[in-house]
């Protein structure tokens, strides 16, 4: 048993340090390819926006990871922290929308904007899912969740802004590849969840708050 725990520690310690390079490396290298391709005004405004979801990703995630994360005794359940992060999440673009009409920014401008937040607001839907599993002492699964979100919405973003060389565009494409790497994660998460914590696929549903059956 020891030698067990032992094992998944080496691969939470291991997956968790390769999600995190991957999603901190993100930002960086998506900035130095926008400006390779559209010019360093058009980094400036990746740069803002991708600031600004940052910021706001704040308010999304409420703090409330390391609450999650903690509560091993289920004095909460699964489907309490989702909905908590889906009013979080709902009051993070609310907040959004108010900050880009008070901005001034062009239509361009504000579009990068919105879709880098509602980008970073995929992160923190996933983020209820991450703390699940830490909880649970799986945090390797969201380690390998989040290199493969970051390498799949970088992969897209780098392959559609050289082809097109459109920022807009490419903000679109980030945020399918996001909104796709978070259905692939939750549906990962419904299996896992559903093999080690529910005894039918109908209770792992509704802990799961009835996620869409074409995730599976």
């Amino acid at each position: 048993m020891a030698g067990k725990d032992e094992r998944v520690g080496q691969r939470n310690f291991i997956w968790n340090m390769v999600g995190s390079i991957a999603y901190a490396a993100l930002s960086v290298i998506l900035l130095m390819i926008v400006t390779r391709t559209v010019g360093e005004e058009q980094a400036g405004i990746f740069s803002i926006a991708f600031t600004t979801g940052q910021l706001m990703l704040t308010l999304g995630l409420y703090n409330m990871h390391p609450f999650q994360a903690t509560d091993i005794r289920g004095e909460y359940s699964f489907q309490d922290y989702f909905t908590t992060r889906c009013v979080t999440c709902a009051a993070m673009i609310a907040a959004s929308l108010i900050y880009i009409m008070l901005s001034g920014y062009t239509y361009e401008k504000a579009l990068i904007v919105f879709l880098l937040c509602v980008y970073k607001m995929l992160d923190g839907l996933s983020d209820v899912f991450e703390a699940q599993f830490q909880q649970q002492n799986r945090l390797y699964i969201a380690g390998k969740a989040l290199a493969f979100r970051s390498i799949l919405s970088g992969t897209v973003f780098s392959l559609v802004i050289i082809a097109t060389k459109n920022l807009v565009v490419s903000c679109i494409a980030l945020v399918i590849a996001g909104l796709i790497g978070w259905l692939v994660f939750e549906d990962c998460c419904q299996r896992f969840f559903q093999g080690w914590f529910f005894k039918s696929q109908g209770e792992c549903n509704a802990a799961f708050m009835g996620l869409p059956a074409v995730m599976y």
